[in-house]
């Protein structure tokens, strides 16, 4: 469930933050689509319980837009931690730059400030789950090369 609740969580936060160009993506050609998520559990959250969801960018590159969200029961405990890696496509497929679209949404990306924090998150969060995409991508050992590998499950 925290995944379905993450959609929920996530939809709100990209139409606050993109405004127009989220709510209008047929005006602006900009449309919104989810390449990935990664998600943490650190606590259970108990059937009926309260909690919120917090979402925010995290940074971004020249194709990619990653967004982290948190879980947060009412005591302020984080339940679960989740990256989203998502793209803004023209509907030819052309990817638009998050920059360009977070400039024409209205947010200032010259302070120097916000580069320095988009930076650091980006080394340190975003290089990291970009490494693991890629090894799951180009896993050095194919499902078919060893099959007598004893750490392998078997098909069920």
């Amino acid at each position: 469930m925290y995944n379905r609740w993450l959609d929920h969580g996530r939809v709100p936060a990209v139409c606050l933050l993109f405004g127009d160009i989220a709510m209008n993506p047929e005006k602006h050609n900009a449309y919104y689509s989810i390449a990935g998520v990664v998600t943490l559990y650190r606590r259970e959250i108990r059937p009926l319980a309260s909690y919120t969801i917090q979402s925010r960018v995290l940074a971004w590159d020249e194709k990619w837009l990653f967004h982290q969200h948190r879980f947060l029961l009412n005591d302020g405990t984080v339940s679960c931690l989740a990256l989203t890696k998502s793209v803004f496509k023209e509907k030819s497929r052309k990817t638009i730059p998050p920059a360009k679209l977070l400039a024409l949404a209205g947010h200032d990306l010259t302070d120097p400030e916000v580069e320095a924090r988009r930076k650091r998150n980006y080394e340190e969060a975003v290089v990291p789950f970009l490494k693991m995409d890629a090894f799951i991508n180009n896993e050095p050992y194919q499902w078919e090369d060893k099959v007598e590998d004893p750490l392998r499950v078997s098909k069920l």
